[in-house]
């Protein structure tokens, strides 16, 4: 409370810490306000500082979104390039879009928005691909393997979701993300009216791909239409490329599934298709 009328930039660093406290994260973002554009240099440094603890840099884009400031919206448009935790990522494109609505005149990078766009839609595909693979191969009754199933079906979701947002911020005039919450309603009707605007909003090529991944098909299709059947990987294979995958958390489970299944050298007869 005393930093809102004390402005100081020796209390930056402590303040950007109380983001990630609940109880402290409102009064310490109206302290850092007092501070301007000293605090966004702080807050974009922080951002992209990996020694600064996930919890507070979680909250960063929203507190970056509350200043009036071109340099917030570059900061946070250039961190998402670069940006490997998903939960931040996500954080950042809300924020984004916050500021959109606050000011309908921004306008971000199209050139990298589409290669953003692209690069979310590939993982999408990749999630489900690899998906697929444990379900057919890895029929065994085993908690790893439903949690590894359940993780990559739920960064799936967060996939798609993040690629609405993308287009989204693409589109001058219209925001996408509503369609997503229509698509996932139960109404059969809310699901028809998000499927039609969406196929008059969009370019032919995005377009058809975001359709296949939404319509209501088996996902052996969906990839079949995406070009993607003829890649499911084997059991092993599915596992090695997860091993490798980005997200922490999927390296990690996968890692214990592939131990689990070949490093003690006990195949399954059966499973390891």
């Amino acid at each position: 409370r005393a930093a809102r009328f004390l402005p100081d930039k020796a209390l930056l660093p402590r303040l950007i810490e109380m983001l990630s406290k609940r109880e402290l994260r409102d009064l310490a973002r109206d302290a850092l306000e007092t501070n301007a554009e000293a605090a966004v240099e702080a807050l974009g440094q922080a951002l992209s500082d990996p020694r600064v603890a996930l919890a507070a840099r979680r909250h960063i884009p929203h507190t970056l979104a509350r200043f009036d400031s071109k340099e917030a919206v570059r900061i946070l448009f250039e961190s998402l390039s670069a940006e490997q935790d998903g939960m931040v990522r996500y954080k950042i494109l809300r924020a984004l879009a916050s500021m959109r609505v606050e000011d309908s005149s921004l306008r971000f990078d199209g050139e990298r928005l589409e290669t953003l766009t692209r690069a979310t839609l590939a993982r999408v595909v990749e999630l489900m691909r690899l998906r697929v693979a444990l379900q057919r191969h890895d029929s065994a009754a085993s908690p790893t393997a439903n949690a590894l199933v359940a993780l990559l079906r739920e960064k799936q979701q967060h996939a798609t979701e993040r690629l609405f947002r993308l287009l989204g911020l693409r589109e001058s005039s219209r925001d996408l993300y509503p369609l997503y919450e229509g698509l996932q309603r139960a109404d059969p009707r809310s699901r028809d009216a998000s499927r039609q605007i969406l196929a008059h909003t969009l370019d032919h090529e995005l377009r058809e791909t975001l359709l296949v991944l939404v319509d209501e098909l088996e996902e052996m299709d969906k990839l079949s239409r995406l070009g993607a059947s003829a890649s499911i990987p084997s059991l092993r294979e599915a596992l090695e490329e997860l091993r490798a995958d980005r997200s922490e958390a999927v390296r990690l489970i996968a890692g214990h599934r592939h131990r689990e299944l070949f490093d003690a050298g006990e195949e399954t007869p059966g499973v390891l298709a």
